[in-house]
Formats: structure tokens, sequence, C-alpha cells
């Protein structure tokens, strides 16, 4: 796995508090974040600070420990690439549309299960199923009760003692 930053700055901390075992590389020229945006970045408008997504992923990151440094570009939006082996091409793609927003991890399993041949039984798996099984549960309670401004696991976290 490879991890891609647009920052020198904070990518050493990053590496080694959060990217267990994986390459960390530095793309100054932000290709890869402008690849993600279908040729231009990502940029997080202002209007997210009145989203109750925006919130509610700044709680859930903040709970999970997740600590950010506030230094350098934070509006350039990220997200995720899963790629297959030589010259097959991307098996999946997420984009945050929201800061902090993540993709969903069933839907990475599964495509990761199907290019690596990994099997989705194993333990650990189940275990990130049943997760995202309650935060789906969760954001269909906070829907119904008229909470519309749900994207992802944004409307749904789970009790800090989960965390």
């Amino acid at each position: 796995m490879v991890l891609v930053v647009h920052e020198k700055s904070g990518a050493a901390t990053l590496k080694h508090n959060y990217w267990n075992g994986g390459e960390t590389y530095w793309d100054g020229k932000k290709g890869f974040y402008n690849a993600l945006g279908g040729g231009k970045l990502s940029w997080a408008s202002f209007d997210q600070l009145i989203r109750p997504s925006f919130w509610m992923n700044t709680v859930r990151n903040l709970r999970s420990g997740v600590r950010g440094n506030f230094v350098g570009e934070g509006r350039i939006l990220g997200g995720m690439y899963i790629v297959r082996k030589g010259d097959e091409g991307i098996a999946y793609k997420f984009e945050e549309t929201v800061m902090g927003n993540l993709a969903p991890i069933s839907e990475v399993l599964r495509v990761c299960s199907e290019i690596s041949g990994v099997d989705l039984n194993d333990a650990s798996v189940q275990k990130a199923k049943q997760q995202e099984a309650q935060t789906l549960e969760r954001q269909q309670a906070a829907e119904a009760a008229g909470l519309t401004e749900c994207e992802g696991d944004v409307c749904a976290l789970p009790p800090p003692s989960k965390l």
C-alpha cells in the first residue's frame, strides 16, 4: 500500500503515527490530487464549515485520536485509488467531497478481496463489516430523524467507548 502526500510538513509524523507498513510518497506537483479531481484540484470551500457532515467528521476524528497539525494547505480534498497490478488499471476510486469523509470500508474490502484473492471471511474483515453495519444503522436513523446532510458514515458516530 502507498500513501501519497502533497506536503512534506507533517508527513513523517503521519507515517509514524498512522501509516504502518506502507510506502509514503511526496507529490509536490499534486498530480495524484489532480487525477482524483478529474484533472484539477478539488478544494474544500468555506461553506463546508456550516455543514453538519464536516463537524461530524471532525468529532469522529477527535474521538478516534487522529490529530492534525494545522500546518500547510488543508483545503485540498483527497481520496483513494485501488489499483490493479501491471497495466490493468484502477479497480476503485473514492473522492473526498467533505473534509474528513472516509471511503466505505466494505466496498474497499470487497475490491481488495477481488483483486488480491484474499477471503472476506477473515475475522478482521468480519469485524470491519460489523462496524460498517452499525454505522449504516446509525446513518439510517439520523436520516429518518430528518438529518439529511449525511455522506458515508459522517452522521453515525460510534459511542466514544467503541473508538
